[in-house]
């Protein structure tokens, strides 16, 4: 069961009556439809080596060097880190506010790749690998502190409309986000992003120094983002978790018996989701999002998208594309073109990464336009 569409739909009916306010750290409004219209979900645990996936045989002149791509964004990434911190590179999108479609991590291809050129120039040595990888777990651990938040509101607003002391017409995550986080970001005051910048700091990283160049990096953002050292012992995280969650609690139930028992509460065991990427992610999994601006960017990502893709949506545009017929069922399943050739495929929900390749040489076009023409993979 996926908990936050779960909880959500189950509370939560055409996105609400009032309009929400709009998150100060993602991009306005006309660009976070361009946001949505050129972002592909992607799997995180598919991202493979700068190389990209050579069974894709991919037009070389449709992608760019890593290092050359960070470097021409290297500037741009450090100024919009000094804007709107670390949510510059990947923001979390609530489904509170963007629905059951749209919700999950986004991140942006271009400030992200500007971002390791930065972090690489401060190092001065370093796998170029392992600075994506390091960057990758650090931005990613952020964004899902963030979706923690919302899960805990979602769990409890749910708990408390079937205990009675909720009329449906009060959401918990609505109110703090309002009343606390719009009202605090990006001063001191707003310890959510002091708490999630702590926890993406608190992991082990392939790159020696990386986690001293991250907080090199953080002392331009804005102040939210500088506080992450009064968070980064366990015992410090566990206690300012422990306090948002009270306050989220005491915003949305004003119950004088339920303020009192938080108050007395000396061992602060209110429930927290675990914060643990593989825990956060089987209670849904947490969507990702990438959102690529340009249409000439490195490979790296193509076979992440990729594997995120029902064979459906491939055999499909196949189908719309380029006039295939479909043979499906029995042992001898395949892809018939119009030019006589025919590709067979295995049973399976996703696409394998050779079957790209194969078709590509049945049709005589290039692997990326099958991806751009079927898949919208550009």
């Amino acid at each position: 069961m996926d908990l936050w569409v779960a909880c959500h739909n189950r509370l939560h009916f055409d996105s609400d009556a009032k309009p929400w306010p709009h998150p100060p750290t993602v991009p306005s409004l006309d660009d976070l439809e361009h946001v949505f219209r050129d972002s592909h979900g992607f799997n995180l645990e598919q991202v493979s080596s700068s190389s990209g996936n050579p069974d894709l045989v991919p037009d070389p002149d449709r992608f760019v060097t890593e290092a050359e791509y960070g470097e021409a964004h290297r500037v741009q990434a450090n100024d919009a880190i000094r804007t709107s911190g670390f949510e510059a590179i990947a923001f979390y999108a609530p489904i509170h506010i963007y629905g059951e479609a749209k919700w999950g991590i986004y991140l942006n291809e271009r400030i992200f790749y500007g971002a390791c050129a930065e972090a690489i120039s401060l190092l001065g040595i370093g796998s170029w690998d392992d600075i994506i990888a390091d960057m990758l777990l650090t931005i990613d651990r952020h964004e899902l502190f963030h979706s923690a938040v919302e899960l805990f509101s979602l769990v409890l607003e749910d708990f408390a409309y079937l205990g009675g002391f909720n009329d449906n017409s009060s959401c918990p995550f609505r109110i703090y986000f309002t009343n606390e986080y719009l009202k605090s970001w990006p001063s001191l005051e707003c310890t959510e992003e002091g708490m999630a910048t702590a926890f993406q700091l608190r992991c082990r990283f392939k790159t020696p120094g990386f986690r001293s160049i991250i907080a090199k990096m953080l002392q331009s953002a804005p102040p939210a983002y500088t506080t992450w050292r009064s968070f980064i012992h366990r015992d410090q995280l566990n206690s300012g978790v422990q306090s948002l969650a009270e306050r989220i609690i005491l915003g949305a139930y004003e119950v004088p018996l339920l303020a009192a028992r938080l108050m007395a509460n000396d061992s602060r065991n209110v429930w927290f989701p675990e914060l643990y990427r593989s825990r956060l992610d089987s209670h849904g999994p947490v969507p990702r999002w990438l959102y690529r601006p340009d249409s000439l960017t490195p490979q790296r990502f193509n076979g992440a998208i990729l594997a995120n893709r029902p064979l459906r949506d491939l055999l499909s545009g196949l189908k719309h594309r380029y006039g295939a017929h479909v043979e499906s069922g029995g042992k001898h399943q395949a892809i018939h073109f119009p030019n006589g050739n025919k590709v067979p495929y295995p049973s399976g929900r996703k696409i394998p990464r050779y079957l790209i390749r194969n078709i590509s040489l049945a049709l005589g076009v290039p692997a990326q336009d099958i991806l751009s023409n079927c898949l919208d993979i550009r």
